[in-house]
């Protein structure tokens, strides 16, 4: 009889572990992802004292398993939001503030979505006299010469 129960319990004990590792290949370590957030935390407010940043999540990178990303955000400002890649280890591996925010590459995402759908509602209306199968919009930021 305690040969059986310890059957039913060892099985028990390595279905939940292999539950974990099945998980943890999709979410990653739940404590890894902890410690990812509070660096991130400290990251910010090292480098980016000065501002509203915050973390707003942190996820396991879907194509690199050993990767997460940090989504920055700043509730104070709709294009001010960025990732930062960390390693398992909590090491940065890349800041994309540089490349998002000052070159002003959110805001013309965010314009490119919002004149891309105005455009797209004025040639889809039934009044509109011509017949359209793909709209595009593009917008880019250029610097100003001095």
């Amino acid at each position: 009889m305690m040969t059986r129960t310890w059957k039913i319990f060892t099985s028990g004990i390595v279905s939940l572990l292999m539950l974990g590792i099945f998980v943890s290949a999709f979410n990653g370590n739940p404590l890894t992802k902890i410690f990812v957030t509070i660096q991130a935390k400290h990251y910010i407010a090292q480098t980016y004292g000065d501002t509203d940043f915050e973390v707003e999540k942190v996820e396991l990178h879907d194509k690199d398993p050993h990767r997460y990303l940090a989504y920055i955000v700043s509730p104070g400002s709709v294009d001010s939001q960025f990732i930062v890649s960390f390693d398992r280890w909590g090491k940065i591996e890349h800041d994309g503030y540089p490349n998002r925010v000052p070159s002003g590459q959110n805001t013309a995402d965010r314009l490119k979505v919002e004149y891309g759908d105005r455009v797209e509602a004025v040639v889809t209306s039934p009044t509109f006299p011509y017949r359209v199968t793909r709209v595009t919009a593009t917008i880019s930021f250029y610097p100003k010469e001095m």
